[in-house]
């Protein structure tokens, strides 16, 4: 059986599925064995308090290791100094040598779980750049999934680290056309592109509505994702201000002081990965208000996740428009200014959104992981 290591900047038990959780997935339907072991844990960030997330990743370290699938072992390491933008933690060699610190080992840890080769050794985080090296594998990746500079937490340790990984792996995916460059100064011969994609039997079968949603004949906007710097508060203020006979609906972490007192915008917090389609499905439009114009390092390198799952789910997309979403050449509605957006809205087609679900079902999964095993040369062993 062919195995494959994860070292993942998310965590198993996190609420949210991004791109490494959706290749693991598709590796283990394929007959890999897939071990998942995410960014580790430390006194010093419990004290800074706990959230779900964070006791999710604190349960799966005293968990000691668990098989969350049948072919799916995943764990949390823990050490006393984990890499971070705060004081000594931002400095390399913290950066470097926090395995050094882990209770247990994490090579130990694999090896009395009786892995002790890799077919294949996938990155996503630059805070797991080194410690792999020494495991005995076939071939390594790395997955740029986002400019790590255009982030207020990146450091000096981190750009070493993402020049250092590319240096060292065999591939280097990245996700979004914007990212060309940026795989391209890292190293022009090992840079391949590798889109996000979806899950579509997941968001297509039909499901009941939410309870958060009442039966009272108004539009539905929904936002599926992380509400920080990069989403555009302004924006949606003046858009849900202007649409005060429509309700919009935002499911992800961090709710924002910025939108609160408007009674038509309800801040849900995160949801679980199974319970979106219901969310999608019982909606009129999906909706992607990025700050393009406060942080475009960022957002141009955004290849959103969401756009496949929104148009799965047959909802119809309004976006704002950078280079990404344009090349993405899909049927989503991409507005330049508040207007746009507003205008986009009030002339949605019905849902479901047949052009939005043809272009979803072209966007698998499945074609993503041919494409990473045909870059790296391995064997599909379906």
């Amino acid at each position: 059986m062919a195995t494959a290591l994860f070292c993942a900047c998310n965590s198993w038990a996190n609420y949210a599925r991004v791109g490494s959780h959706h290749l693991a997935e598709e590796l283990a339907r394929r007959g890999w064995k897939v071990v998942f072991i995410s960014d580790p844990v430390s006194p010093l960030r419990a004290l800074k308090g706990l959230n779900d997330e964070l006791r999710g990743r604190f349960r799966l370290y005293v968990s000691g290791g668990t098989y969350v699938r049948e072919n799916i072992w995943t764990w949390v390491p823990a050490t006393l100094f984990n890499p971070s933008d705060y004081f000594f933690l931002r400095s390399h060699f913290v950066s470097k040598n926090w395995p050094s610190l882990c209770v247990p080992s994490l090579t130990t840890k694999l090896a009395t779980n009786g892995f002790t080769h890799f077919d294949l050794i996938y990155v996503d985080s630059l805070s797991q750049a080194y410690w792999w090296r020494r495991l005995s594998h076939t071939k390594s990746v790395f997955r740029l999934a986002d400019n790590p500079a255009g982030f207020d937490r990146y450091t000096k340790a981190q750009e070493t680290a993402l020049h250092d990984i590319a240096r060292h792996v065999d591939i280097l995916f990245y996700t979004a056309t914007d990212l060309h460059e940026l795989a391209t100064e890292l190293d022009p011969k090992k840079k391949c592109y590798l889109s996000n994609g979806v899950n579509y039997s997941h968001f297509v079968a039909p499901v009941a509505p939410p309870p958060e949603y009442a039966p009272n004949g108004r539009p539905r906007i929904v936002y599926v994702g992380m509400i920080d710097t990069w989403f555009d508060f302004d924006l949606l203020a003046y858009v849900s201000d202007r649409l005060a006979d429509h309700d919009f609906f935002l499911i992800g972490p961090h709710p924002s002081p910025h939108l609160q007192g408007r009674s038509n915008v309800f801040q849900l917090g995160p949801r679980p990965y199974a319970e979106l389609p219901a969310y999608l499905q019982h909606a009129h439009a999906g909706i992607i208000p990025f700050d393009v114009d406060s942080h475009p390092e960022l957002v141009h390198a955004i290849n959103p996740l969401k756009l496949y799952e929104y148009m799965a789910a047959g909802l119809p997309v309004v976006c704002r428009r950078w280079a990404t979403v344009e090349a993405l050449q899909s049927p989503a509605f991409l507005a330049d200014t508040p207007e746009d957006f507003i205008s986009a809205l009030t002339s949605i087609p019905p849902v479901p959104h047949q052009p939005s679900r043809e272009y979803a079902r072209q966007m698998s999964w499945e074609d993503r992981v041919d494409t990473l095993l045909s870059a790296c040369q391995l064997q599909d062993i379906r």
